[in-house]
């Protein structure tokens, strides 16, 4: 995989330290209703943030991850699509009067606010992850908590590409 290649990953890293919300992780993929994602075709391993930990509550409404009932107040705690949440492809929204690219951020913003989940506990030895492009993400919204033993690794992040100027 491409990321893979590219992404620095710390396989010892939890072994030292506890998981904490916002840390974005390399795992292994869990299996998943295939009948009800047909079109989901996975490589073995991808990469999420940690939202929730043993123990808490996780809920989504309109976009918005709330944690024991608190918002999530950050970054990716919000749905979000072409490098914005739904209040900045709002704001875009009025910027632009053509009719194409006001009707792709409509549907954007319609999607993302669209995106619901009840409140449930996330069990022992367990997180909930998102990765931070909802819209292209395949994560715990889909296949449930994650297993605590299929984290392979903190990303640390991604080296410098030798060829950019």
């Amino acid at each position: 995989m491409i990321f893979e290649e590219r992404t620095v990953i710390d396989p010892n890293y939890y072994e030292r330290h506890p998981y904490k919300r916002g840390e974005i992780v390399y795992f292994q993929n869990p299996d998943f209703d295939h009948e009800k994602y047909p079109r989901i075709t996975l490589e073995n391993m991808s990469i999420s943030r940690i939202v929730a930990l043993p123990g808490e509550t996780v809920e989504i409404k309109k976009g918005q991850i709330y944690v024991d009932q608190r918002r999530l107040d950050s970054f990716y705690g919000r749905a979000h699509r072409i490098g914005s949440d739904i209040e900045g492809l709002k704001k875009e929204l009025v910027k632009h009067p053509d009719d194409r690219m006001k009707q792709n951020l409509e549907l954007a913003i319609k999607g993302l606010e669209s995106e619901q989940m009840d409140a449930f506990r996330v069990p022992d030895g367990h997180v909930f992850v998102i990765g931070d492009d909802w819209f292209r993400s395949f994560d715990s919204r889909h296949f449930g908590p994650l297993p605590i033993e299929s984290i392979q690794g903190k990303v640390l992040g991604y080296p410098a590409d030798p060829q950019a100027k």
